[in-house]
């Protein structure tokens, strides 16, 4: 190999592979969701520590998953790759029934039910 390295000239590198924009590449969707028949494999932090987590998912009889294949996607005429991949998440989420967010709405609606659920802790005082 190093034999191989020495004859080739400086800078002849392989060429960088295009990036997923390429109009002939083709993804092929997988939606996958937990079932919850022997265990529930998403940790909630506020119902168990992670320990107990690890515990029950290492004891449970198995972990069962629905896997869907969906058809190959292609990135359309005119489209970018960030509406691509908008289109595959949103195929993704119909076919498993999720609702389908941006990931800031998420942070959003996680940080509104913190406070929320602090709020209903506070106990006003009248001075």
């Amino acid at each position: 190999r190093e034999r191989e390295r020495a004859r080739e000239p400086q800078g002849a590198e392989k060429p960088l592979q295009p990036a997923f924009g390429s109009p002939g590449n083709c993804v092929v969707p997988v939606a996958i969701k937990y079932n919850k028949i022997f265990v529930d494999a998403f940790w909630n932090s506020r119902d168990q520590s992670f320990p107990r987590h690890l515990f029950s998912l290492m004891t449970a009889w198995a972990t069962v998953c629905d896997v869907w294949y969906m058809d190959p996607q292609y990135l359309q005429e005119g489209e970018s790759s960030t509406a691509f991949a908008a289109r595959v998440k949103e195929m993704i989420a119909k076919c498993v029934a999720l609702l389908c967010c941006c990931c800031c709405l998420f942070v959003m609606l996680c940080f509104l039910m913190c406070m929320l659920s602090l709020s209903l802790c506070v106990v006003p005082v009248a001075i």
